[in-house]
């Protein structure tokens, strides 16, 4: 049985917004990516997969403290977002590694202020939403995902993924 590497705590992050560095070592929520479904009599209801359809993909970003960065994100428009983070890798000898990751998303902010409890002694953290229109992930600079709504792409390890234009949903 073939040992695979195991992938342990992330050690750093940063966020950048259209090229400027937000944060560093803050929560980011990657956006799932799920094909829309529709329902086939097959023997009973089956929920089948539709390749060109994708349910709305949403990332979000935790920030910690109210700051002129969180204007910035929640400033109406689209916006260029970049989550970079290295991750520690156990080998099977238990030597750890660093891989570096990276995901690239074009968003618009879904809030104008995200609001937060203000109390005595305790942290705010401040949670801005996006709706992601594009993101590609890369593992050690090489894309191992990318998803495209506008383009209508969708690559996953170099092998694009066929995107047949159906109407009937």
């Amino acid at each position: 049985m073939q040992f695979i590497d195991k992938t342990a705590a992330v050690e750093a992050s940063s966020f950048y917004c259209d090229k400027t560095q937000i944060a560093n070592d803050i929560k980011v929520t990657l956006p799932e990516i799920v094909f829309q479904t529709v329902e086939a009599d097959i023997m009973g209801a089956v929920d089948i997969p539709v390749m060109s359809r994708l349910e709305a993909m949403e990332t979000s970003a935790t920030i910690n403290g109210m700051n002129k960065h969180i204007t910035t994100l929640c400033k109406p428009g689209k916006k260029n977002l970049d989550v970079r983070w290295l991750e520690n890798i156990v080998d099977k000898d238990g030597n750890v590694t660093q891989k570096g990751r990276k995901a690239l998303m074009q968003a618009f902010p879904k809030k104008v202020f995200p609001g937060g409890d203000i109390e005595p002694g305790n942290n705010t953290d401040y949670e801005i939403p996006f709706t992601v229109l594009a993101i590609e992930v890369f593992e050690e600079g090489t894309s191992i995902l990318k998803v495209n709504r506008l383009t209508r792409e969708i690559v996953i390890n170099g092998t694009k993924i066929p995107v047949i234009d159906t109407n009937y949903l």
